[in-house]
């Protein structure tokens, strides 16, 4: 059953209510797939401009690939790892939530040696689900401390305050802001967070990964079979973009820290022979997105790349002048 009350149309079913504007427009927004690809590949051939293994798998722990899933099995060896997550990180911007959304399965015998985590994070920041035995735990991280952990029993979702993983797979969701963190399992809100004091992470801008690990001698041979795993942005990135001139030698100068978009590069008045503009997905001069020969090419060169780290440029004395246009 739906309404509209003061300007909001209100779901019941979900407990969630959708603006409307005073124009009487509905406010909406489109679904961006950030970071997350299938797992193409056979074998343990992991398609490494998407995802990488790290840190590497220790002892018996390995990753399967061939079966429509990726699988991460610690095998036996007492003390065994394995850790797969997303080459790029999904940028966050202000206004927007994001969302972590997995299809997968836990298999295997439980063991308190044996901790299995899947969500946005990484080792020093993020949101996601742990598993350690039998228990079913929501965690945030910053800055490597892991604060708050809500264990099963003590979920306010509404819906249940206890939750069991089996071996089938189900749907694990994770929708976050700069302030609040919804977890669902297949589309039932289980839990709300809300950071009323301080940020619940350093960062927002996050990658997907999965671990599966055993420690204190563990060696229960344990699993994750993850179908797909991604985190999409609600809403497209409509900020206006910044622009930087340069008309002579600059080295290492960052135009951005974090995740951004370039968007164009303008050469307005081209440099003299061997002139270079050279731009740099990093805040040092690595990694280089565009070589831009502005004594051969004048006029505006078109880009629309995301960047991860940062953007950096340099150029040479000769350069011309050029104009960078980024957000």
């Amino acid at each position: 059953m739906s309404y509209l009350n003061k300007l909001q149309l209100y779901d019941a079913s979900s407990n969630k209510t959708a603006l409307v504007t005073q124009m009487r427009e509905m406010k909406v927004s489109s679904s961006i797939r950030l970071v997350g690809t299938p797992f193409f590949g056979t074998a343990n051939q992991l398609d490494t401009n998407f995802w990488a293994a790290t840190p590497a798998p220790t002892g018996t722990g390995s990753y399967t690939l061939g079966t429509g899933e990726i699988v991460l099995q610690t095998g036996t060896t007492a003390n065994s790892s394995v850790t797969i997550s997303s080459v790029r990180t999904s940028r966050y911007i202000p206004s927007n939530s994001n969302s972590y959304r997995a299809i997968l399965s836990c298999t295997g015998t439980s063991d308190n040696n044996n901790t299995r985590r899947w969500g946005a994070f990484d080792a020093s920041d993020g949101v996601f689900f742990q598993l350690v035995g039998t228990t079913l735990s929501l965690v945030a991280r910053s800055n490597t401390v892991d604060t708050p952990i809500v264990s099963s029993g003590s979920f306010n979702g509404g819906n249940f305050t206890s939750y069991t993983v089996d071996g089938n797979v189900h749907r694990w969701e994770i929708m976050y802001t700069n302030s609040a963190i919804n977890f669902y399992v297949d589309e039932l809100l289980i839990h709300k967070y809300t950071a009323s004091t301080a940020p619940w992470s350093t960062t927002l801008s996050l990658k997907v990964m999965a671990s599966n690990v055993n420690t204190n001698n563990g060696t229960a041979n344990t699993t994750i079979k993850v179908r797909v795993a991604s985190i999409v942005r609600l809403g497209e990135a409509t900020s206006r973009p910044n622009w930087r001139n340069f008309t002579g030698a600059v080295t290492d100068s960052v135009l951005k820290y974090g995740p951004g978009t370039l968007q164009k590069v303008c050469i307005n008045t081209k440099g003299s022979n061997n002139a270079r503009c050279t731009l740099y997905d990093a805040l040092t001069a690595t990694n280089p997105i565009a070589v831009i020969d502005t004594y051969n090419v004048i006029g505006s060169i078109s880009y629309d790349l995301d960047f991860f780290t940062g953007l950096t440029i340099t150029t040479t004395a000769n350069v011309g002048d050029v104009t960078i246009i980024y957000e």
